[in-house]
């Protein structure tokens, strides 16, 4: 996802963003997850080819030709096999920026780096893939603002550092273990209570009615019983009153894709990169994309 995620970032921005995808399986998130699919890839068009055929390795050195910055997410060692290393990119195009997004030698997922860096729990979110989709996008972005063509590298091994600074000193203060900064049950649903400071936590005591210090654990479960009879609507009516920081618990509505159909945009693109009706038909027949 962190390649994903940072092409969403990008394509939000105005860039135009083609992804990439092979002429067998293609991205597993469309099968997996087509909702997230969708969702990340909106906005991009996608093309489908076969990097180790001739016809792809030609129509991959014409993009190149055309584009500012190649991003991949391959493991260390599979862009030189393609003959795509940075060295040989560069020589195709002197000024693009080149990112590549990985987390070693050993294959991982975000379990794996959250657990590298303190993180003793399984995460509900992804946030070394978001980071380091957040992060490659900055870097881009800064490459471009400088006008300095590089290989960027993201090592998701050390992304989930930034994420973790609190847990390093204090693990248990935003776990959800204290009664301040933590969920609550109500009558349709769920709210968060992010009363960290103690004058917040004072004016929702006032509210709820229960007197104690902030790191009495024992407070949460009356709180919950009390929370659990009102609705999410009056809470968070009163924490406008009183002055408290809480929110419903909600699934958010994100725009998805439409567009989920591997190689949909193969023909326009390699038209706009000079390709003819003819070469198209030669690719296809020789097995160098998928339409």
């Amino acid at each position: 996802m962190p390649g994903p995620i940072a092409t969403r970032i990008l394509c939000d921005l105005g860039f135009e963003i083609i992804k990439v995808e092979d002429t067998g399986h293609g991205d597993y998130l469309r099968d997996l997850y087509p909702g997230t699919f969708g969702f990340l890839n909106l906005g991009k068009k996608l093309i489908s080819m076969d990097l180790k055929k001739d016809g792809g390795k030609i129509i991959m050195k014409r993009l190149i030709e055309h584009s500012n910055v190649l991003i991949e997410s391959f493991r260390p060692g599979v862009m030189d096999r393609l003959g795509l290393s940075y060295n040989e990119v560069v020589k195709i195009n002197k000024n693009i920026v080149y990112c590549s997004i990985n987390g070693g030698d050993d294959p991982g997922h975000d379990i794996n780096y959250t657990a590298m860096n303190g993180i003793d729990k399984t995460l509900p979110v992804q946030i070394a893939d978001t980071g380091a989709g957040m992060m490659a996008a900055l870097r881009i972005l800064n490459s471009l603002y400088k006008n300095v063509n590089e290989h960027i590298i993201i090592d998701m091994r050390y992304i989930p550092f930034y994420f973790n600074l609190i847990n390093i000193f204090d693990k248990s203060m935003i776990n959800g273990d204290y009664p301040f900064y933590t969920i609550y049950n109500t009558m349709d649903g769920s709210i968060a209570l992010g009363a960290f400071e103690e004058k917040f936590w004072k004016n929702f005591l006032e509210f709820i009615n229960i007197d104690g210090p902030m790191h009495d654990k024992s407070l949460k479960g009356k709180i919950d019983e009390k929370t659990s009879k009102m609705s999410s609507d009056d809470i968070i009516k009163a924490s406008k009153i009183y002055g408290f920081p809480a929110t419903k618990v909600s699934k958010p509505e994100v725009k998805k894709s439409e567009n989920l159909r591997m190689g949909s945009d193969t023909v326009q693109v390699l038209k706009s990169i000079g390709f003819n009706d003819d070469d198209i038909k030669s690719f296809l027949a020789d097995g160098s994309i998928r339409l």
